[in-house]
């Protein structure tokens, strides 16, 4: 019997959130999303999910009819940092992640060798269509992200979707507190004109 090939799978938006997250694995639709996901083949929940700081320029983009505004896309950068939760998938996981990421109704086969030992990987015409290779973790699996290979103009996302952001980013090291989030995330572009009411939208109203 072969071994299931597995990767590490780091997000940096939305599925910084692992309960918006499992939506992928398990199917359904995440709270203030518009769109429902129909979940992977295998709905095996992560083996393992960590929190890390990585190399990466976090940027608001383009405009997504599932949240209503722009969303986050991010590009290797050696003098940025970016928050990410990292999950640990079975290979097929991976592809059923990136096929909803982009739309897809079927998912989309990727070359396993060509995705782990290229830079990026421009897999398909979507708005999340470019697989990025950000290494090798220290259990010696590949960990990939995904992003877009489009120009798009930078632009402020909604509400809706940087409070899912900010959910996700509480577990992080160094942001657990509602201010520590909100400075992270105000300094990404896009987010220059984001008002005080959408602020207050995202938390709630309340700080910790």
């Amino acid at each position: 019997m072969n071994e299931v090939r597995r990767v590490w799978y780091a997000s940096y938006g939305s599925n910084l959130s692992y309960e918006r997250f499992q939506h992928y694995l398990l199917g359904g639709t995440p709270v203030g999303a518009a769109r429902s996901n129909r979940g992977a083949r295998d709905q095996t929940l992560p083996k393992a999910v960590v929190t890390a700081w990585l190399p990466l320029q976090v940027s608001f983009a383009g405009w997504s009819t599932r949240w209503g505004g722009a969303v986050a896309f991010a590009s290797p950068s050696s003098h940025s940092s970016a928050a990410s939760r990292m999950y640990e998938l079975a290979w097929s996981q991976f592809e059923d992640v990136f096929s909803q990421e982009n739309g897809l109704t079927a998912s989309v086969v990727l070359d396993y060798e060509t995705v782990t030992t290229s830079d990026s990987t421009d897999a398909v015409d979507g708005l999340y269509g470019r697989v990025v290779l950000l290494g090798t973790h220290t259990d010696g699996l590949p960990i990939l992200t995904i992003t877009t290979g489009r120009e798009l103009e930078v632009a402020e996302p909604s509400a809706a979707y940087v409070s899912t952001i900010a959910t996700g980013l509480q577990s992080v090291e160094g942001l657990h507190e509602s201010e520590a989030r909100r400075d992270y995330l105000s300094k990404l572009p896009g987010m220059e004109t984001f008002p005080e009411v959408s602020w207050q939208e995202v938390f709630k109203g309340t700080w910790s």
